[in-house]
């Protein structure tokens, strides 16, 4: 979700497991592995993501995750 999208949340409570958002929404770190799917600017010769050295496993297993719900998610939406 984006930070506008939290931000307007009626609960501080997160969409998806219902658990409370502690945190100040402005310090949630960034989802890079998503950014980079749904980036306008990103290109087959452009793959080259930003990511900050303290980030870069955390990008890996994100990317990996988003990537298996889509093939998940795929033949759901493919049969309509």
């Amino acid at each position: 979700m984006c930070k506008t999208c939290l931000s307007k949340l009626q609960q501080r409570k997160c969409p998806f497991d219902q658990s409370l958002i502690t945190r100040d929404i402005d310090d949630l770190p960034a989802n890079f592995a998503l950014l980079q799917l749904v980036s306008a600017t990103a290109t087959p010769d452009n793959k080259k993501l930003c990511v900050p050295t303290e980030y870069k496993q955390y990008y890996e297993r994100a990317k990996a995750c988003v990537e298996e719900l889509a093939l998940l998610l795929k033949p759901v939406s493919s049969s309509e």
